[in-house]
């Protein structure tokens, strides 16, 4: 049985001040303390690769799983997060020209001839998740990858239906995903992928 451990980023400074994120965007200082300690719990995993968005936070949160395990981090662009359109980069989420996009990417979705502009749409991310969960069946031995919260869902919910995930299901199940930073989600492979946990993060418990 293959097992996989997806761990989201932790906290940032977008994620803290609600701004749209593109690659560059950092960890805060409690974001860093959050990897430190994701970290500690990684490190007691018999695994044999790591792999990371290559996200700028992603990296940062992946670091400290390198320097405790020895494992080289292997950056993957496939891990990345879905792509909001690049105008929207480090603007107000909750800026109105932001707000009609979203309604106009709701009113649209799963359309796939309606494009605000560079944005990866539903067909783009789903398509990039069946191929990231076929990269992990192929590699060898049990792996870590530190990716983010809404890619994370999208891989937990192509898992749970069977590699058939539709954009009417997705549309009903993304909001119902909580992914907490460097919260681990863990999903094996035997003849097919399964889920085994969601968003545990028992690391914080006190």
């Amino acid at each position: 049985m293959k097992k996989v451990y997806l761990v989201r980023h932790g906290e940032t400074t977008h994620n803290l001040e609600n701004l749209v994120q593109d690659g560059t965007t950092e960890l805060t200082s409690k974001g860093r303390l959050q990897a430190d300690i994701v970290a500690k719990r990684v490190a007691n995993l018999d695994f044999t690769n790591l792999i990371a968005s290559d996200y700028l936070r992603a990296l940062q949160t992946a670091e400290p799983i390198e320097k405790l395990t020895g494992i080289k981090v292997e950056p993957n662009e496939l891990f990345r997060e879905i792509r909001r359109p690049s105008k929207f980069f480090n603007k107000d989420r909750n800026s109105d020209e932001f707000q009609q996009y979203l309604i106009d990417d709701k009113n649209n979705f799963g359309n796939n001839e309606w494009r605000h502009s560079d944005e990866e749409i539903f067909s783009d991310s789903s398509k990039r998740a069946v191929e990231a969960l076929n990269y992990l069946k192929n590699m060898t031995g049990d792996t870590v990858v530190v990716s983010h919260g809404h890619f994370i869902r999208m891989l937990t919910a192509t898992v749970v239906l069977d590699g058939e995930l539709l954009s009417s299901e997705w549309d009903k199940m993304y909001k119902g995903f909580i992914a907490s930073n460097t919260g681990i989600t863990t999903i094996v492979f035997e003849d097919r992928w399964r889920l085994l946990n969601f968003n545990d993060h028992a690391h914080f418990a006190e």
